[in-house]
């Protein structure tokens, strides 16, 4: 183990030579919006795209392993912590050029949208309150009330394996429901360009207060410990045709919501040590202080077998599972 915290030791140094900010056994819970997480090899922190390029090209001079993170908002840590380099990306720049925003992937994606409305710029009024950062929404392609980023993206900047930047356009990112092809690949997000269009800004100011509305009546306050919506909604159709004729739904949407299930299936209320299914929502888990990460995913398989066993569909994670071990012991390895 010494030659291992010797080597760690050395990326540290190598990583703060470079101007990126990075320091050994560190805590990740401070990191994310659950509260959660064990101790990271070391943590690193990039505010401009060089230093995530170089924190790119020493993680692989050294052999060592990177996870580029942003808000840490749909993440949940391992106990027993991550192995390697977890890169904070606070790259957090805003520019707009006519109907288009030029973004850095750590800036706050609902500040972006507060912007974008405060500008007449439309498209994205929709996705008020999501949260977390640009980078993460990209990757993820976040949605609701039909508006998609995927939707949105022109292009982005990469930065690949061997530090080089790359531009992507946002046709060739593959992007799907709650995906991307850059939420496999790994690859950090440095630079994001967003086409919007112009709107009066009242109707968009009120579309966007009424988003916001509508999700403080749904969700938990700011202040709670939670990564959001714990599992994917429905999104093939013959799978949702089946469940909406079991629900007894004359019409459903593009995609059914895995809150409905949940709830019918009985999880609401659930609760396993200090992690909690919230009481108005049944697809979010809240850390009622002292919660771990075991007990969130044990929590979770409860929730997936209720539904199971009610409407024979399994659900997926869509909060994304970071560090050591699997979670639940899963054997989707979700």
């Amino acid at each position: 183990m010494a030659h291992v915290k010797a080597l760690l030791d050395d990326v540290c140094v190598a990583l703060n030579r470079e101007g990126v900010t990075a320091e050994r056994d560190i805590p990740l819970a401070a990191y994310t919006t659950f509260r959660i997480g064990g101790v990271a090899d070391i943590v690193a922190t990039a505010t401009t795209e060089d230093q995530v390029a170089a924190a790119v090209r020493v993680a692989r001079k050294f052999g060592t392993a990177l996870r580029c993170i942003g808000g840490g908002s749909n993440l949940l840590v391992s106990d027993d912590g991550v192995d390697g380099i977890v890169l904070v990306n606070a790259i957090r720049r805003l520019s707009f050029e006519g109907g288009f925003a030029i973004v850095g992937a750590g800036y706050e994606w609902d500040s972006l949208v507060e912007a974008s409305v405060s500008r007449g710029l439309g498209g994205i009024a929709g996705m008020s309150g999501i949260p977390g950062t640009v980078g993460g929404a990209v990757c993820g392609n976040a949605g609701a009330y039909g508006e998609s980023v995927g939707d949105r993206v022109v292009s982005v900047r990469v930065v690949d394996r061997y530090g080089q930047f790359r531009e992507i356009e946002g046709a060739g990112l593959g992007f799907r429901y709650r995906g991307s092809a850059l939420k496999t690949s790994g690859e950090p997000i440095v630079l994001v360009q967003l086409a919007l269009r112009p709107e009066d800004r009242r109707a968009i100011s009120e579309q966007r207060q009424s988003v916001l509305d509508s999700r403080a009546e749904k969700h938990p306050p700011k202040s709670a410990l939670t990564a959001g919506s714990f599992f994917k909604n429905i999104d093939d159709a013959g799978e949702r045709a089946r469940l909406a004729l079991a629900l007894g739904l004359v019409t459903h949407e593009r995609r059914l919501a895995a809150g409905l299930l949940l709830d019918r299936a009985g999880a609401r209320g659930l609760r396993v040590g200090d992690a909690e299914v919230y009481s108005k929502h049944a697809n979010i888990i809240v850390n009622r202080g002292h919660a771990t990460a075991a007990e969130v995913n044990r929590l979770a398989v409860l929730m997936k077998e209720k539904v199971r066993h009610a409407f024979g569909v399994q659900l997926q994670r869509e909060v994304i599972w970071l560090g050591r071990g699997n979670p639940e012991g899963d054997r989707t390895g979700e």
